[in-house]
This record gives structure tokens, C-alpha cells and sequence, in this order.
């Protein structure tokens, strides 16, 4: 069932998977000369392992490889724990580009670290 839901979501929204030790998963997409996360989800228990920069790390190599200039991603303040989110996003290194309603976006140059 998972397949077919991954299938599911390359064919309708253009996403790829990468998951990680079954500890948590990245849906990205590259478009143009951006990489996109659109969704990350670390387990509970694995949480605080940095896990969600190297998730992110990976996305950013796969925009490098395609010759992505930027990683692009959101944050939604209606989402559970968002503070913790936004924490996250930012210790990471992402700069704040703007906000519709509730949802933040974050952008990084993928050439400079």
C-alpha cells in the first residue's frame, strides 16, 4: 500500500520519497532551479538527532545534482508544535522570505552551504 501511495503522489504532485532508517521520511520536488520540501516527519523517539538536517541535507544534494540554485520550505502556524518546527527550519539555516495567512517560507542558497 505504501508504494502505491508513493506512486500516487510522483504521478499527481511530482513528489519524491526518501526515508531514513525507518526513523523518518522527506517528500521533495525539484522544479526549475528550486528544491522543494513539502513535507518532513522525524518519529517522536528520534526527534533532537538532527535527523531532520540530514534529510535535508539529502534534498539539498539531489537540487545540487540537478542544478538547483535554492531549497525552498514552509511552515504552517495551524500545525501542531509549530514553534518547534520554525526552531528547526531556522537552526538549519534557512532566512525567512515571506508569510500568506499562517504559512511561513523559508529559503537557503544550495551553494553556499
Amino acid at each position: 500500500m505504501r508504494e502505491l501511495y508513493l506512486k500516487y503522489l510522483k504521478e499527481r504532485e511530482d513528489l519524491d520519497f526518501i526515508e531514513l532508517d525507518y526513523k523518518g521520511f522527506v517528500l521533495y520536488r525539484i522544479e526549475d532551479n528550486h528544491a522543494f520540501i513539502n513535507d518532513l516527519y522525524i518519529l517522536p523517539d528520534f526527534r533532537g538527532d538532527k535527523l531532520s538536517f540530514k534529510l535535508a541535507d539529502l534534498v539539498a544534494e539531489e537540487g545540487r545534482k540537478a542544478g538547483c540554485d535554492v531549497l525552498i520550505c514552509q511552515s504552517d502556524e495551524n500545525a501542531n508544535d509549530h514553534d518547534t518546527s520554525r526552531a528547526t527550519i531556522l537552526k538549519y539555516g534557512f532566512k525567512e522570505y515571506g508569510q500568506i495567512g499562517s504559512v511561513h517560507h523559508y529559503m537557503k542558497g544550495l551553494h553556499n552551504g
